[in-house]
């Protein structure tokens, strides 16, 4: 199995994410993007914690009356693992509605993404959730390969897949 390429902690919004290679897309999978309108993400990353995961984590931490020192044990256990992973032939249309924000207007995203094994993730959660005392959902592991938006900023941006309910909630279809 492959290893990720760059471990990734953002300790401004605790979004947790694995770089690793571009994966090779099947002709299928980039004619029906193309068909779309779909754009090719610019990077290519598994998110271990992202969304509604970050922000509970996150607030866990700055609750935390040593809130560095937790957030360096959360690095350290992020580290500790060699996350290796293994792209399956898996491919799904995704779609998510967006709310109007203070700072941007209601908008549509979609998605195609390639599922993955993980076969870290559960431990991590089980370590990082008695760590931080944080109430996490096990997020379902794939990659963004392309990306589209009827709100030009947001065209490249994936949606935010935090758990098996976000998964089947805004799945489309197979290709």
């Amino acid at each position: 199995m492959p290893r990720a390429l760059e471990y990734r902690f953002d300790k401004n919004n605790y979004f947790i994410q694995l770089g690793i290679d571009q994966p090779i897309v099947p002709k299928r999978i980039r004619q029906k993007a193309d068909m779309l309108g779909y754009l090719p993400k610019p990077e290519t990353h598994i998110s271990v914690v992202v969304t509604s995961n970050s922000k509970a984590l996150m607030e866990h931490v700055y609750a935390n009356e040593d809130a560095n020192t937790l957030a360096n044990e959360i690095l350290t256990l992020f580290n500790s693992f060699p996350w290796e992973y293994e792209l399956l032939d898996i491919y799904l249309l995704q779609e998510r509605q967006y709310r109007e924000t203070h700072d941007r207007p209601a908008h549509i995203r979609r998605t195609i993404i390639q599922m993955v094994t993980l076969p870290d993730l559960p431990m991590f959660y089980e370590r990082i959730v008695a760590l931080s005392g944080a109430n996490l959902t096990l997020p379902v592991p794939h990659v963004t390969l392309f990306s589209w938006s009827d709100y030009e900023p947001m065209m490249v941006q994936g949606i935010g897949l935090s758990s098996s309910e976000d998964l089947l909630a805004n799945t489309r279809g197979e290709i």
